[in-house]
């Protein structure tokens, strides 16, 4: 997801956006 193209230090949540709809750089 685009949020793991920002940034590899996601961990576990590799594609935040599904979980939080933004992730944690949105």
């Amino acid at each position: 997801s685009s949020e793991i193209l920002r940034t590899a230090g996601d961990g576990p949540m590799a594609e935040p956006e599904k979980f939080s709809g933004g992730g944690t750089h949105s």
